[in-house]
């Protein structure tokens, strides 16, 4: 997974999109508290951070989930968001470091996301040895923080510190610092072995409902996501076939206890974020088991090696992916947020950006069932052309009466992402 980044839409790389909650999405208090479901998990001892921070660690617990540990209040908390946004201002201004930098509106938004997420729970400052109880808080808004009260941070003012510091300084995503990216209805896992799903590619799933929607039998057969990083595009699909499922296993028989999606990661550091959250959202599904499997391999070599695919017959009934589409020229000129910090292995492609969608395209036409459904996140401009054409190229090998030969895939559509770029292509095997 990636960023929207064309080959010809090198403007796509503007900040907002990285943010992990767009302003024009999530920015109610009610659509960001409602992505977080369950208690709130408790750190171990070795994840538990130290009062004077030298190095930044990613925690396999997002931040806005970890338990309270440190006691400040409500005045020493504003007094650190003053100081964030301070050093923001100057940060703007100085041009001996990386440029650059996103609007100081974008910033002051991040800084009010670290303070909510790392407050746990509040209660009244009393004097005495009775204190009140602790009120649990859930990503509270920065307005929202009742005044003369002591705050119980999830990670201590001098770690905040330490960490606002290493994003205006070496641009670390939010995303990574937190341990956190809220994506969908999804809370996941992030750190710099996957790439930081974009809100663009929720469209992806929004386009497999629709085929679900459109052939219920698509949820018999297994589904593939190839480049499967944090798991994100796997969990989400998994769920809306387990909904097809439950709406429509009386009609058309698939209650099988098999794999709903097989996820594939050529990285081990990918696969084991992706366990991660799979392992995550499995608590929360029926029987204890969102029917998500993982693989470490390139593309379709891991499921060749276990026979779920082969050349005899085709045997999926979706392929997704958001592969490596960035080509190697336009990786120098990505933000540092994305070229010093994210994955390259999930970013660049090769030479001309279009190499890994190509190898997808040619497994799409051999490993597809009859009437199963291909989806894929590239760039957009020529090289969605591109991808658009080679889908229409393959032809079956037998010939029709008329002795021509039957094309592969059908109802090849091109969709735009929120901001218009041609982003997705779909197909249909014929």
């Amino acid at each position: 997974m990636k960023m929207g980044l064309g080959t010809c839409h090198v403007s796509a790389l503007s900040w907002h999109v990285l943010l992990p909650r767009t302003a024009a999405r999530f920015s109610s208090h009610a659509s960001r508290r409602a992505r977080i479901s369950g208690p709130l998990r408790t750190m171990s001892s070795s994840q538990a951070s130290c009062e004077t921070p030298n190095e930044l660690r990613f925690s396999r617990v997002p931040l806005v989930e970890r338990s309270g540990k440190h006691i400040s209040t409500t005045t020493e908390v504003l007094m650190w968001r003053r100081w964030a946004r301070a050093h923001a201002a100057l940060k703007k201004l100085d041009k001996s470091g990386l440029n650059d930098l996103p609007s100081l509106t974008s910033l002051h938004t991040e800084i009010d996301w670290i303070v909510g997420d790392a407050i746990a729970a509040t209660r009244p400052q009393v004097q005495g040895q009775h204190q009140s109880v602790w009120a649990k808080r859930v990503l509270i808004q920065v307005h929202e923080i009742p005044l003369e009260h002591d705050i119980l941070l999830r990670e201590s003012l001098p770690e905040l510190r330490f960490s606002w510091l290493k994003r205006l300084r070496e641009r670390v995503p939010l995303q990574y610092i937190t341990s956190t990216c809220f994506w969908r209805d999804l809370t996941l896992v992030v750190s710099p072995a996957v790439l930081i799903p974009r809100p663009e590619t929720e469209l992806m799933v929004e386009h497999v409902k629709g085929a679900l929607t459109t052939c219920p039998v698509l949820c018999r057969g297994p589904w593939v996501d190839l480049g499967t990083g944090s798991g994100a595009l796997a969990i989400s699909v998994a769920i809306e076939i387990l909904k097809t499922r439950t709406l429509n296993a009386l009609e058309i028989g698939c209650l099988e206890s098999k794999p709903l999606v097989h996820a594939v990661d050529i990285s081990s550091s990918s696969v084991q974020i992706a366990h991660c959250n799979i392992s995550r959202y499995d608590k929360l599904a029926e029987g204890g088991k969102l029917g998500v499997q993982v693989h470490q391999g390139s593309w379709f070599e891991p499921l060749e090696l276990r026979d779920i695919v082969h050349d005899r017959a085709g045997t999926l009934a979706g392929i997704i992916s958001n592969p490596p589409y960035i080509s190697s020229n336009e990786m120098r000129v990505l933000q540092p947020e994305v070229r010093y910090h994210e994955p390259w292995l999930a970013l660049e492609s090769g030479k001309s950006g279009v190499e890994a969608l190509e190898v997808l395209c040619e497994g799409a036409s051999r490993y597809l069932l009859p009437g199963g459904f291909l989806l894929l996140e590239t760039g957009g401009g020529d090289q969605i052309t591109h991808i658009f054409q080679l889908l229409h190229s393959f032809k079956k090998s037998n010939r029709r009466e008329n002795g021509g030969a039957g094309p592969v895939f059908e109802n090849i559509q091109i969709h735009a992402d929120h901001r218009g770029v041609r982003r997705f292509i779909s197909a249909w095997k014929c």
